[in-house]
């Protein structure tokens, strides 16, 4: 199994609307660790690290995000896995 890392900035209207929540529970039921969280510029910082397969469907849940939000682009860069456990919004 390749574990990877994967750092994501998700703009549009993200902020309000559960998405960071969404997120969590949707990175939990994939067996994904990470964080999301909520920038001063608007943005979410999502942090992915697991399963490559399971990191790449959630980057790809990120394109959407939960049923309210709208979300207009993101950023994706690749990390060094840091062997994280659990899922924190903050």
């Amino acid at each position: 199994m390749s574990v990877v890392r994967r750092r994501v900035l998700v703009e549009g209207d993200v902020q309000g609307v559960f998405f960071r929540d969404e997120c969590r529970k949707q990175a939990q039921s994939a067996g994904v660790a990470g964080s999301a969280r909520n920038r001063s510029d608007g943005r979410v910082e999502v942090v992915l690290e697991g399963e490559d397969g399971a990191v790449g469907r959630m980057v790809d849940w990120c394109r959407q995000g939960s049923s309210r939000a709208e979300v207009t682009g993101i950023e994706v860069s690749e990390e060094e896995p840091e062997g994280i456990s659990g899922f924190d919004t903050r």
